[in-house]
């Protein structure tokens, strides 16, 4: 069985090395051909992907495309559409160096390495190996999409509106509001969405608490979400779909005024 393109993205190996791969997310194009890969991070240390073509106008998928870590390990998994009872292989990750990212199976006929090259976010080196002298090597180049991945389209449709939840329990001097509400809107450009966070109090609704921008930034290819409240307190980070259940999974960094930071 031969494996037609294979790309690789970043997770965590074992506990102490990290592979940063994150660049890779989008849609990347062989150079002189019509082939493409198009990856999508679906969650912590999860991937998908495609590798197609486009002919006469149609794309045709020819492999999908799966990374994950289990146990500490990274593996990648190519299923090309009718090899191998349309069956995965898997290609464990095996070394890096700066800029430099290697998946093998020596155990397969071919390939039994892919390496890959990062010239810059926008341009990958990729040589694939068989057995000694044969191999052979391509060039893709990162493509520029403004086009939103559908689970992203759903989650701003999705909190679109006004909402409004019950405090009323937990009413107190220090907590002095009965209920809090929530108001999202859709960006002007059609990027995003924006939102503003508040509190009732008898009756009247407080100002803002924190305000909000949740968009998509194409250059990058992420999700993005900021936040800011009055007292100077900034968050920026990204969100994405869980693997395990779908539910939105986000990590910011938050600074205060005088520069401290978490996340």
């Amino acid at each position: 069985m031969r494996l037609l393109i294979i790309s690789m993205l970043c997770v965590t190996v074992g506990q102490a090395q990290k592979v940063n791969l994150d660049f890779l997310a989008g849609t990347w194009k062989v150079t002189d051909k019509e082939v493409y890969e198009s990856w999508a991070k679906t969650g912590d240390n999860a991937f998908k992907g495609e590798a197609y073509v486009y002919k006469d106008d149609e794309k045709k998928v020819a492999e999908t495309l799966d990374i994950n870590a289990l146990e500490g390990k990274l593996t990648y998994y190519a299923t090309v559409m009718g090899q191998n009872n349309n069956q995965p292989v898997a290609f464990k990750f095996n070394k890096t160096s700066k800029d430099v990212f290697s998946f093998e199976n020596l155990k397969h006929d071919f390939p039994k390495k892919i390496i890959y090259k990062k010239i810059s976010d926008t341009e990958l080196f990729i040589t694939v190996q068989g057995k000694p002298g044969e191999q052979f090597e391509y060039t893709m180049m990162k493509e520029r999409s403004t086009e939103m991945p559908q689970w992203l389209q759903d989650d701003f449709s999705g909190i679109v509106g006004e909402w409004k939840t019950d405090n009323s329990a937990y009413k107190n001097d220090n907590e002095p509001f009965e209920a809090y509400g929530m108001t999202w809107v859709n960006a002007s450009d059609g990027t995003g969405v924006t939102g503003i966070l508040y509190g009732f109090q008898d009756g009247k609704k407080t100002d803002n608490f924190w305000t909000f921008k949740r968009y998509w930034d194409a250059e990058k290819q992420q999700a993005i979400v900021e936040q800011d409240n009055p007292n100077g307190i900034s968050g920026k980070g990204q969100f994405m779909p869980s693997e395990e259940n779908g539910v939105i999974k986000e990590l910011q960094t938050f600074t205060l005024p005088d520069g401290r930071n978490w996340e």
